[in-house]
């Protein structure tokens, strides 16, 4: 069962947000921009929450976190909240594409 909150709705909540993500700027910035007042818990990327983290986490009354995070932290919490990630890439998608492939053929 998935709901979904408008972001203005947020701007009633005490919100933590919590990032095991390697960086989390552009996420944070975009909270910022939408004019939500929050909380930063920053973890290191892919980190295992402890039970004390968690039992802390299950203390906030809303915790915003990645998707990635989530997937990690939905069985343990209750009152977890995502925000979809999508990266779209506005560039010349011919010149990424070359960008890709030089990369790629230097580093093997």
């Amino acid at each position: 069962n998935t709901s979904s909150l408008l972001v203005d709705t947020l701007k009633e909540k005490e919100i933590t947000v919590v990032t095991g993500i390697a960086h989390p700027e552009p996420f944070l910035k975009y909270l910022s921009e939408k004019g939500l007042s929050f909380k930063h818990y920053k973890y290191p990327d892919h980190h295992n929450f402890s039970a004390s983290e968690i039992e802390g986490l299950k203390e906030k009354d809303f915790v915003l976190t990645t998707e990635k995070d989530f997937v990690r932290l939905e069985k343990q919490l209750d009152n977890v909240y995502y925000m979809p990630i999508e990266t779209t890439f506005l560039n010349n998608k011919e010149m990424f594409d070359a960008l890709v492939l030089d990369f790629v053929a230097i580093n093997s």
